[in-house]
């Protein structure tokens, strides 16, 4: 019988990274919702310097999936994080369960916390422009689109635009894959329900109107659909 998954990875973190200065357990497994197939989802920060960013191993009967930052690197990685709006590893951090920790390694705790604590930098009025533009277009190009298949395509890129628009100019975090839709449905429970309607009505009925109809109404605060007259 497998570790339960705080022992499986504090043996791991004993294992592979005895002298780390922090070590946090992340994701599902920490927030006790894990499943038979979840993964341990491990940051550690390391003292000196590291070739490795991340590895994916097998441990005791989970697939360990580690991400290692150092002292001298993880300041520009969190930066990174905070430039893009995705600042996944303060997240792991912040809100993970602590498997070893030194002095130092709960200060770059509070780092994390004060990161997310502190919220994405706003868009600049040319970002937004560039974003509806973005949204715009690809709207423009599902209505052209005379390929069934491919505006499925375009569909799923259109609602990932469309989340991305709503929470960088609400000033919210965004994510990759399933923690976006968990960023969205946090902070406007109303637009998921749409998006996710739209997109099952354009995916069983071919019917795109109701997705373009809740793009036009994102962009409508902000001037509405930009393509004539965009200039960057």
């Amino acid at each position: 019988m497998r570790p339960s998954p705080f022992e499986a990875a504090a043996q791991y973190v004993a294992a592979a990274h005895p002298g780390c200065l922090l070590a946090v357990l992340g994701g599902s497994a920490a927030r006790r919702t894990h499943g038979p197939d979840s993964d341990l989802d491990i940051v550690v920060v390391e003292r000196g310097e590291s070739e490795l960013f991340r590895r994916v191993v097998r441990f005791r009967g989970w697939i360990v999936d580690c991400f290692i930052l150092t002292d001298s690197d993880y300041r520009e990685i969190f930066d990174a994080g905070m430039q893009e709006a995705n600042p996944s590893l303060q997240r792991m951090i912040a809100e993970g369960t602590v498997i070893r920790r030194t002095e130092r390694g709960l200060q770059i705790v509070e780092e994390a916390r004060a990161d997310l604590t502190f919220g994405p930098l706003p868009w600049s009025p040319d970002e937004i422009d560039d974003a509806r533009n973005r949204l715009s277009e690809t709207a423009a190009d599902l209505l052209r689109s005379r390929c069934r298949d491919e505006r499925r395509f375009i569909a799923s890129r259109l609602v990932l635009l469309a989340a991305e628009f709503l929470l960088r100019t609400g000033r919210r975090w965004i994510g990759e894959g399933k923690h976006l839709y968990r960023c969205l449905r946090e902070f406007s429970p109303e637009y998921a329900a749409k998006l996710s309607s739209a997109l099952e009505a354009l995916n069983a009925h071919d019917d795109p109107a109701p997705l373009i109809a809740v793009c036009r109404s994102i962009l409508e605060p902000f001037g509405g659909e930009l393509i004539v007259g965009y200039e960057r």
